[in-house]
């Protein structure tokens, strides 16, 4: 959460946050309301394939 506000402090108008990691939905939703009061977009993108992942490859859920 730390690091996504602190984005939201130092982007600008035309900006997108693309937030890899598998946090909860709803500081997603609260993290895309705080960078659209900039103009700044919001990607909600969770990476998962667990220790299969690196011969299988990475599953993307945005």
């Amino acid at each position: 959460r730390a690091t996504v506000e602190e984005l939201i402090g130092l982007l600008g108008e035309g900006d997108v946050i693309v937030d890899g990691g598998n946090s909860r939905w709803t500081d997603d939703e609260k993290h895309a309301a705080l960078a659209a009061e900039k103009g700044i977009g919001y990607v909600d993108c969770g990476v998962s394939g667990g220790v299969w992942g690196l011969e299988n490859g990475y599953a993307l859920m945005a």
